[in-house]
C-alpha cells in the first residue's frame, strides 16, 4: 500500500501576465522527535509578502520555528500519544485540524479540536498532544506578531531547550 505524499502548488504570473502555477512538487516532510511526528514548512513569506518573483521555498530540514516577520505556513503531525511541549513563539497562529484530533492546552484549560475545528493562538504559552491512537495533522499559518503586555509586563518568546538554535 502506497502512502500518499502532499503536494504544493505555488500560483504567480507568466512572463506575458496570465495566472499561472510557477512551481509545485511533494511538500518534504522531517522527523520531529522522537515520537514518530513530522512537520514541514511548504512556504514562508517576508511581511508584507512580495507576490512577485519567489519567495522562500523550505524543505522542513532548513525551516526555522517561524519567520522573525513575516509568516509561514507549517503542516505537523502528531503521532498517536505523541505531544508537542509547553511554548510561546513570536506569533499569531491560525491553526485548522486536517485530520484526527488534537488538545490545545493553556495554563488556564485546554480544548480538544478535532477535523475541521480551527484555533487562533495569540502568543500564548501553549502545548499540542494527540491523546488518541491515530496520527493526527494540522495546518498552522503562523504570523508575526508584536509583544503581548499583560498584567504590566511584555511577554516574550518561550521554547524548550531542544527547539533553541535548531531548525524545526
Amino acid at each position: 500500500m502506497s502512502t500518499y505524499t502532499p503536494q504544493r502548488y505555488v500560483t504567480g504570473h507568466s512572463p506575458t501576465g496570465l495566472s499561472a502555477i510557477t512551481s509545485s512538487g511533494p511538500i518534504a516532510f522531517v522527523p520531529a522527535g522522537k515520537s514518530g511526528s513530522s512537520m514541514a514548512v511548504p512556504w514562508e513569506t517576508s511581511f508584507p509578502a512580495a507576490c512577485e518573483g519567489h519567495d522562500t521555498e523550505r524543505d522542513g530540514a532548513a525551516a526555522p520555528l517561524h519567520a522573525e516577520h513575516g509568516t509561514t505556513g507549517r503542516v505537523v503531525t502528531l503521532a498517536a500519544g505523541a505531544s508537542a511541549p509547553m511554548h510561546r513563539t513570536s506569533t499569531v497562529d491560525y491553526v485548522v485540524v486536517l485530520a484526527g484530533s488534537v488538545t490545545l492546552q493553556l495554563e488556564d484549560g485546554e480544548a480538544d479540536l478535532h477535523a475541521g475545528d480551527v484555533a487562533i493562538q495569540r502568543r500564548t504559552l501553549h502545548a499540542w498532544h494527540n491523546r488518541s491512537d491515530k496520527p493526527a495533522t494540522f495546518f498552522a499559518v503562523m504570523v508575526s506578531a508584536s509583544l503581548p503586555v499583560v498584567a504590566g509586563g511584555q511577554l516574550g518568546a518561550e521554547l524548550p531547550d531542544a527547539w533553541r538554535n535548531s531548525s524545526m
